[in-house]
């Protein structure tokens, strides 16, 4: 063979291989594509699974709405298919059916969405079990999806007299409350609230009462957690590439905070001020209130799913920031929390993935499990602590 021939031969050879290449990243590039076309539709088919039988809500001029009494029905998920139940007082699960008659030991939750227990059966939330777990005393779950602490102060008020509990556990959420006491219109629901502001000499005055059934308007539908709390604070940091973006790219890396904890708590220090006041005039009330009635009183700390399994998270440190101040308010203030976020964060494992709803995010009956056996321990500490 000649030495042109061999030439040729090697350039094809060149061509080939080139050519193979090229073929295999178009391919390469095309499958990506496709998977993240495929995964952004699942993803949106997935945010808009959920679906319930109407009527479970309804207005209120003072609290803004509130769960109907005697409603039964069902909601559905792509995470989960389950049934609510609301009792005769208009609270959800069991409640005593002579309810006004004092016959043992009554201990009263307080709280939103994660209390009333969105996503599990009745006899699956944490108020439930902790029932089963303390026959001897009765748990009252008397909390509304999507209530801040300002609705939740109000319903203490309105429902003491009915209730009658010798204890209220308020468990505040850490993922929005602070920021939702602050608004009109709550960042996930649609229906406007009632809302406290302080005066000059630091008093609570309720506004927005009664509360208004205008429609949401379309400025807030497009707030988040992260522009309410961050705002422009951290445009400098975060990248707005296709990457940042990708859902295949974030299942095979978790966004992690491209700032420190450090800088972010005094990004937090400056710009939740006016909600940290209002926050501990909002607690310091309804701690009074209830020692006005003889009653006890005391907080929880329930975390949203990233504070536990993705803690170098924006959003896990700024659950952090929250529940280390809400800690500083129980001892400035003399109210007992029982940190269950904390807890859950000290707790995780390969384990802790199953605590809450992978798409949803609510906790799912093995996380309502575990806030029950902490909120228990932590009563029967309380218990040894009086005893002595």
């Amino acid at each position: 063979m000649s030495p042109h021939a061999d030439t040729n031969a090697y350039r094809r050879s060149k061509r080939d291989i080139a050519f193979g290449l090229i073929t295999i990243i178009i391919s390469t590039v095309i499958c990506l594509l496709l998977a993240e076309y495929g995964l952004r539709w699942y993803q949106r088919s997935i945010n808009n699974s959920s679906a319930g039988d109407p009527g479970l809500l309804r207005y209120d001029s003072r609290l803004g709405w509130k769960l109907t009494p005697s409603w039964q029905g069902r909601h559905r998920h792509h995470d989960f298919d389950v049934r609510y139940s609301i009792n005769k007082y208009g609270y959800r699960g069991h409640f005593p059916e002579a309810l006004l008659q004092n016959n043992r030991p009554r201990i009263a939750v307080i709280g939103d969405s994660f209390s009333f227990g969105l996503g599990v059966n009745d006899d699956e939330t944490f108020t439930a079990r902790l029932n089963r777990q303390e026959p001897d005393i009765d748990f009252l779950n008397l909390s509304v999806p999507g209530y801040s602490t300002d609705q939740q102060l109000l319903l203490l008020k309105a429902s003491h007299r009915r209730v009658d509990a010798d204890e209220y556990i308020l468990f505040v959420y850490l993922g929005n409350d602070i920021l939702d006491n602050m608004l009109s219109w709550p960042l996930q629901v649609e229906q406007a609230k009632p809302m406290f502001v302080l005066d000059e000499n630091h008093r609570l005055i309720l506004n927005n009462v009664p509360v208004p059934r205008t429609p949401k308007p379309a400025v807030l539908h497009s707030q988040t957690l992260m522009s309410v709390v961050f705002a422009d604070s951290l445009k400098d940091y975060q990248s707005t590439s296709f990457l940042s973006n990708s859902q295949l790219w974030k299942r095979l890396l978790p966004p992690q905070a491209t700032v420190d904890r450090v800088a972010v708590f005094a990004i937090l220090d400056r710009r939740l001020r006016a909600h940290k006041e209002l926050m501990q005039a909002l607690l310091s009330d309804m701690h009074d209130y209830v020692k006005s009635h003889h009653r006890r009183f005391q907080i929880a700390l329930l975390s949203g799913r990233s504070f536990v399994l993705a803690p170098n998270s924006y959003s896990a440190y700024f659950q952090d920031y929250v529940r280390l101040f809400i800690k500083e308010v129980g001892v400035e203030l003399n109210i007992p929390v029982i940190d269950v976020a904390g807890h859950m964060r000290d707790m995780r494992s390969s384990a802790s993935n199953k605590w809450y709803y992978p798409n949803e995010g609510h906790l799912n009956k093995e996380g309502h499990q575990i806030v029950s056996d902490i909120v228990m321990k932590a009563l029967e500490r309380d218990k040894l602590t009086v005893a002595d």
